[in-house]
């Protein structure tokens, strides 16, 4: 490769990756972003150790996974409400309440060993783990090896989001959501078949090289079907339906650990997944954007346009 070659090389794939956009964006959107880095960067570590807390205030598996899925359903009550409320109160407000509550919530965690104290403190604004708590109740894994095989990991979601933009454009959204999610739900079945760490660990780190990949076509595909008006309800509201759905899932998975049948939990989860894709690739995979239905009549005319022009040149 060329020295004149190699920055058009990484000048494309800057662009296919979406960091040009990034880099030539304003000065807030680059602020926000920062932001959200050092807020995930918190919410990973206390996501890492959450359940080997709670174990070590002698817990069962059964009111782990109560506190779980207590968690996520006052998750959605406060997501409803503020859904409601966030374009009266403004954005920038509600999301200054939401920094408020969680540095609220790492006090409360700090200072405190009360399981019901604890539980408000989690729904204000602590994350759930859960593949963390299997790995080390499994493989008898350290806090340490744990906090660098999820370090891993979630440098693989990163790269895996940016992907998944570059993807989109070459497949579109639908299929791009499919075809990137469906081997990742196939890989998180197979995380607790192996008796060895290492395979499991193997297969962990594939799926999260596409777990995310979805993500950015997911939001786009949603964005492009609703109004401009109606988005930040619908964004909320979809939010909600997963937050209550997730709700139930630590519940069945603190009574399938507490019985010795964590396996089942990823077998489930991953099956559900893989019937979602292939719903979600028959119901939508002809449905074109609200962008393409403006385009189309444009289009149409170019076509008309192009083929008047030929037979021209052929008379």
């Amino acid at each position: 490769m060329t020295e004149t070659s190699t920055p058009q090389f990484l000048v494309r794939s800057a662009h296919e990756l979406g960091l040009s956009s990034l880099y030539h964006s304003p000065r807030d959107t680059k602020l926000i972003c920062l932001q959200r880095f050092i807020r995930l960067f918190g919410c990973s570590a206390c996501s890492l150790i959450l359940a080997l807390y709670l174990t070590e205030l002698g817990l069962s598996d059964v009111k782990i996974g109560l506190f779980m899925s207590l968690t996520m359903f006052g998750n959605v009550v406060i997501a409803f409400a503020l859904t409601l409320v966030s374009d009266k109160l403004g954005r920038r407000n509600v999301l200054s309440a939401g920094a408020a509550l969680m540095a609220i919530s790492g006090v409360l965690f700090g200072v405190t060993s009360n399981y019901w104290v604890l539980l408000v403190a989690a729904i204000l604004g602590i994350p759930r783990p859960w593949i963390t708590y299997f790995f080390h109740q499994k493989f008898h894994l350290t806090e340490g090896i744990l906090g660098t095989l999820f370090f891993s990991t979630s440098i693989f979601s990163a790269f895996s989001n940016l992907v998944g933009s570059a993807v989109s454009k070459r497949i579109g959204l639908v299929k791009a959501m499919v075809f990137t999610n469906l081997p990742s739900a196939v890989l998180l079945t197979l995380i607790p078949v192996p008796s060895s760490p290492v395979l499991a660990v193997i297969f962990l780190i594939l799926r999260h090289c596409m777990d995310n990949m979805d993500n950015g076509p997911r939001s786009a595909f949603i964005a492009s079907a609703i109004l401009p008006s109606e988005r930040t309800v619908a964004m909320g509201i979809v939010i909600v339906v997963k937050a209550s759905s997730r709700s139930l899932g630590p519940v069945m998975t603190g009574l399938l650990a507490g019985a010795r049948l964590f396996w089942v939990a990823f077998v489930v989860a991953g099956c559900m997944k893989i019937l979602y894709d292939l719903g979600l690739l028959v119901v939508f995979v002809n449905h074109r954007t609200r962008e393409e239905l403006h385009e189309e009549p444009r289009r149409q005319g170019d076509d008309e346009v192009n083929v008047g022009n030929h037979e021209r040149r052929d008379d």
